[in-house]
């Protein structure tokens, strides 16, 4: 999902957006480069370093997974409850704050 916001990320920042290791997302984007997903670019700020970019078959992709996103949500609210649904998210992100770890915490 974070390539579909912006296209061209290092495999760190893709790992760091998505709150994946390194390593999960090395070999996701591995399995997706072989489906034509994406494709590996030398990063031209540093020749060490990759950037992920998605494909035109990848990119066609993102109507697909919005619209699975959906259909989630809406599944969850039809079991649980809009009321249930709004708890949920408010406390899921405040977990993924707490575990952010950029966030900074008191000494």
């Amino acid at each position: 999902m974070p390539l579909f916001e912006h296209d061209g990320l290092r495999l760190g920042e893709l790992a760091a957006r998505s709150r994946l290791s390194k390593q999960a997302i090395t070999g996701l984007a591995k399995l997706c480069e072989e489906d034509g997903l994406v494709v590996r670019e030398r990063d031209p700020d540093d020749g060490r370093a990759f950037l992920l970019r998605l494909t035109e078959r990848g990119r066609a992709l993102e109507v697909v997974a919005e619209a699975e996103l959906r259909r989630i949500d809406d599944e969850l609210i039809a079991s649980i409850g809009k009321h249930d649904h709004a708890a949920l998210r408010r406390a899921l992100k405040g977990v993924i704050h707490l575990c952010s770890p950029t966030r900074s915490t008191p000494r």
